[in-house]
């Protein structure tokens, strides 16, 4: 899935942050293993810069895409700025741990300052080999600032290595879910 480059509304946004890109995660060799390598490609969902439209939100704000009779969505100012730090947020997926969420994805939480106050930034994502391409991918489902509930539904799941999940995943391993 891929966007195009701008979105035009009252204002045009640049996208071009949130076009698919290739990536390789490598792991630190220890006590003699052998160094993993790891082909991924990145792509990004809309709903990284969109929220679910509701009733009496601007029309020129909506955002079309391939699900939207199922899911329409309106374009989101805050969330397209904070998506302009996911490239950088993916790369460091390795140094990163996960949370499942009970809905067959997972999550990461970064914390960024916004006006000198800490908040937490959900980055869902599945993450699936493709042997056909002979590369992982990584699909970034969405991305937001948390609120009160997001916060405690993440909470309630242990932790999982990105690491330990990327090696699990390339070797197609059942990843067990610990609550």
């Amino acid at each position: 899935m891929s966007f195009w480059p701008t979105v035009t509304f009252p204002s045009t946004f640049d996208c071009s942050h949130l076009h698919p890109f290739d990536l390789e995660f490598h792991t630190s060799p220890k006590d003699g293993q052998i160094q993993e390598r790891y082909r991924v490609r990145v792509f990004f969902s809309c709903h990284c810069f969109t929220t679910l439209q509701k009733p009496g939100d601007d029309p020129r704000l909506e955002v079309t895409h391939a699900k939207s009779k199922h899911d329409p969505r309106s374009f989101n100012e805050t969330r397209w700025e904070l998506s302009k730090q996911l490239p950088s947020i993916v790369r460091d997926f390795m140094n990163r741990k996960a949370f499942h969420t009970g809905k067959g994805n997972y999550v990461i939480v970064e914390i960024l300052g916004r006006d000198g106050v800490p908040c937490e930034y959900g980055v869902y994502f599945e993450l699936n080999r493709n042997s056909r391409e002979k590369r992982l991918h990584l699909d970034i489902q969405s991305a937001y600032l948390h609120d009160d509930e997001s916060r405690n539904r993440s909470g309630q799941r242990r932790p999982i290595q990105f690491k330990f999940l990327i090696h699990s995943v390339q070797t197609g391993k059942k990843v067990k879910v610990s609550y």
